[in-house]
Parts: structure tokens; C-alpha cells; sequence
């Protein structure tokens, strides 16, 4: 194989990867269950506590679910904002990083000169680069929620303690 050969199924290869990686991160968005907790101490019935970035939801043993979206922008915690602007973000840069890489990659001529071609390849890198970093920061989310959902069994409490 010669050098430019290699260097274009290379090109393919990271694209179809960062692709993929873009196709991961917009399934994260809509997905239901991002903290889920569960009260099964009670004989008859169970219920299933569970949210994500949009609203809190509620179901029961039979399976009815009641969802709550959140009301107001102004009431939720901060890190809940953020976390939604770095999901969009990276989302929105995906996509322009994998439009960037399509338009500089060596095996479609659609960028010019290499040097231009070059440059475009930069920018989607930089695109895709800053993408997967905002959905790095997102783990914050992941370590804060735990700690604010609401615990759903009061904590044991001895016979000495008073009411």
C-alpha cells in the first residue's frame, strides 16, 4: 500500500469512529433513566423513582407512570443547566465537525488544495475535540445527582431518639 492509501482509510477509519461517537452522545439526550431509584420495602406495591434532564417521573407496580417535566427554567439547579447547554453543544459541534472532516478528507475532493483541505480537517478535529469534552464535562452530572435526588426511605432512626 502506498503512503496515501494508508493515510485515507485512516481518514475513513476516524471518521466513521468520530461519527459513531456523535451517534452515541444524541442517544444520551432523550434517555429516560439517567438516576433511577426504586422503594420496594412494601408488600403490595413498588415504586420507581427515575429523571433526566427534562423531567422527573414516578411509576408504580402496575406500570402507570406519572411524569413531572421540570416548571420553570429559573427553579432548577444550576448544574442541571449546564449540563443541558453542554449536551446541545456537543451535539450541535458533532455535527458540524463531522460535516468539517466529510469536506477535508483526501478521498472526496470537495475541499480544494491540500492545504485547504488541511485546515478544514484541523477545524473538524478542533469541532470534534471540544464536542467529547462537553460531554466529558457532563459527568459532573453523574456525580452531582446522586447526592441531590431525593432519597425515597427516611434514614433509620434508633429508639433513644426523640421526635
Amino acid at each position: 500500500m502506498e503512503h496515501r492509501e494508508v493515510i485515507m482509510y485512516t481518514e475513513i477509519g476516524c471518521f466513521v469512529l468520530c461519527v459513531s461517537g456523535w451517534i452515541l452522545m444524541c442517544s444520551t439526550m432523550p434517555t429516560e433513566y439517567w438516576n433511577y431509584s426504586t422503594v420496594d420495602g412494601i408488600v403490595l406495591t413498588t415504586a420507581n423513582y427515575f429523571s433526566n434532564l427534562w423531567k422527573d417521573c414516578i411509576s408504580d407496580s402496575t406500570g402507570v407512570s406519572d411524569c413531572k417535566e421540570f416548571p420553570s427554567l429559573l427553579g432548577l439547579d444550576m448544574y442541571i443547566h449546564v449540563c443541558r447547554a453542554l449536551v446541545i453543544t456537543g451535539i450541535i459541534l458533532g455535527f458540524f465537525g463531522a460535516v468539517l472532516a466529510l469536506v477535508g478528507m483526501k478521498c472526496t475532493k470537495i475541499g480544494g488544495s491540500d492545504i485547504t483541505n488541511a485546515r478544514i480537517t484541523f477545524a473538524a478535529g478542533m469541532n470534534y475535540i471540544i464536542s467529547g469534552t462537553s460531554l466529558g464535562f457532563n459527568l459532573y452530572k453523574g456525580t452531582r445527582m446522586p447526592r441531590t435526588f431525593p432519597k425515597p426511605c427516611p434514614p433509620a432512626r434508633s429508639i433513644s431518639q426523640k421526635n
